[in-house]
């Protein structure tokens, strides 16, 4: 699978929902399915996973890094632990709108329906797809 690097923040434009949570790879995933305006599956995969604070459904979901400020709010409240060498990701203007602390994300559209295997979710479902795409800062 070819992983192209972006920038944060990106907007997605679409609703997220919570779809799994492997804890024994401490993978997030989250997902919409193929819609009338956007006839793709999108999936956001989290990996490394120490901290998940997220409503079920994030509304026109964007992602960004925390900022410094934000991330020393997060680490003297929510999360007051050593993240060792992770990264709080926060959707939307607001540590609200959802918050979750892990090493990297990536994420992906393709053909499939919501209920099927993840294709990001290296490891456990196969295929992978052709391109994903990697945060960067």
């Amino acid at each position: 699978m070819e992983v192209v690097r972006v920038g944060l923040p990106i907007a997605f434009g679409r609703p997220l929902f919570l779809k799994c949570y492997e804890k024994s790879h401490s993978q997030l995933l989250l997902c919409v399915g193929p819609e009338r305006e956007k006839p793709t599956r999108l999936e956001v995969l989290f990996k490394d996973v120490v901290y998940i604070g997220l409503r079920e459904k994030t509304p026109n979901a964007s992602l960004r890094f925390a900022s410094g400020d934000e991330k020393a709010l997060i680490q003297s409240t929510v999360a007051p632990f050593n993240w060792r060498g992770r990264r709080a990701f926060l959707f939307g203007p607001s540590l609200a709108e959802g918050i979750v602390i892990a090493r990297g994300v990536v994420w992906a559209e393709d053909s499939r329906a919501f209920g099927e295997p993840s294709s990001l979710m290296t490891g456990l479902y196969e295929p992978e797809p052709e391109r994903a795409f990697g945060a960067v800062e």
